[in-house]
């Protein structure tokens, strides 16, 4: 039996709540977090192990995954699981559970470095909401990843460093082209002294890219090395150091980018984004921001521009087949009551824009195979 095939199992075991031991628990959880140098599991104590386990499981055993991969864990004609369904199985798993694994990962500030590498169980999409998880932080070191920009995809080499605000939509993965992926990251809650610090060049609606020289690059990695240190400590001054070592490399990177390229922020600006986030789903014009905000609608739409980049009522868009993918994604509703969750009363005309803006139909962009080498 493959480790592969023991992991299915074990986690199977899981989903039909039969006991399964603390052993096989932390085997399962560095098939999926991976035991490299650098990975998260490194810094658990027994109680974060056991809290984190706990949160898994009840993540699992609320999703459709044991109904839907009964058949193959009960095949009559085979005394057990196949190499590509158990791995088939893992990739649903993880997909499954990604969001407690990264709710517990984000309180405060976390750090650690993931490795997807082709045909593991932790070669998966990431796609959840981020709301819940504050700003994050991805350093490419090796390979490539690709980030789903609604209209575009971002693609990452090493020395690549995106930054994703908690509005951003949460959907990357292995650049199919590379067999591996690996990157540092940091999750970390917004401090009010950092706003201007994280005001980047702007690639898509939460999503900033900054390009490391060599030199750069390297300064950069190896304060993202210290975090990741620090992370794995659970005293309050590595807590401290943590956090001036994340100030650093934010500071670093506003040095490195010409100031040209961070246009000055408008408090105003930052009132009408708030505003479109909040009611994105609900009818409104550019005259109703205006005067939310006390501007006039063409100072405002001049403002918003200059900022942003993109205009006021593009911005909603953006925000609605944001929100629409995840729901596709992470929900089982109807593309109807999707359509209307995101503020669209005609279904057919949201499925003609999302269809603009992601280049597949609501339908196909639900049904693309979750593998990382075809989603």
């Amino acid at each position: 039996m493959t480790h592969i095939q023991k992991a299915a199992l074990i986690q199977w075991r899981i989903l039909v709540e039969q006991p399964v031991s603390q052993d096989e628990l932390a085997f399962c959880l560095k098939m999926a977090i991976g035991d490299h140098q650098g990975s998260p599991l490194h810094g658990l104590t027994p109680t974060d192990m056991s809290k984190l386990t706990h949160a898994i499981i009840q993540q699992a055993l609320k999703s459709d995954l044991a109904k839907n991969w009964h058949p193959a864990f009960n095949n009559e004609h085979q005394n057990i699981i196949t190499h590509d369904d158990a791995q088939a199985f893992l990739l649903a798993f993880h997909n499954c559970v990604q969001e407690s694994i990264g709710l517990f990962f984000s309180s405060n500030i976390s750090a650690g470095t993931t490795h997807k590498q082709q045909g593991t169980p932790s070669d998966v999409n990431t796609r959840r909401i981020n709301g819940k998880l504050g700003w994050r932080l991805h350093l490419t070191i090796k390979g490539s990843g690709t980030y789903n920009c609604i209209s575009q995809q971002l693609i990452t080499q090493p020395g690549d460093l995106i930054l994703l605000s908690p509005d951003a939509l949460m959907d990357y993965r292995r650049e199919p082209s590379t067999p591996s992926w690996q990157h540092h990251w940091v999750y970390f809650p917004q401090q009010e002294n950092w706003i201007q610090l994280l005001n980047w060049p702007h690639v898509a609606k939460g999503i900033h890219r900054l390009r490391l020289s060599s030199d750069n690059s390297h300064q950069i990695e190896t304060l993202f090395t210290q975090i990741i240190h620090h992370n794995n400590h659970h005293d309050y001054l590595s807590g401290e150091l943590s956090k001036n070592l994340l100030e650093q490399v934010l500071l670093h990177c506003k040095r490195m980018t010409p100031s040209n390229q961070y246009p000055a922020s408008d408090n105003r600006v930052d009132q009408a984004k708030d505003y479109i986030v909040e009611h994105f789903d609900k009818a409104f014009t550019v005259d109703d921001i205006a005067t939310h905000v006390g501007l006039s609608t063409a100072r405002l739409t001049s403002l918003f521009k200059r900022q942003i980049h993109t205009s006021i009522m593009k911005y909603r868009d953006q925000h609605r087949m944001a929100k629409a993918a995840q729901l596709l994604l992470q929900s089982n509703m109807a593309i109807k009551q999707i359509a209307e969750k995101v503020g669209y009363n005609d279904a057919l005309y949201f499925s003609r824009t999302f269809s603009q803006a992601l280049g597949c139909s609501p339908k196909e962009y639900r049904d693309s195979p979750i593998t990382p080498d075809k989603a």
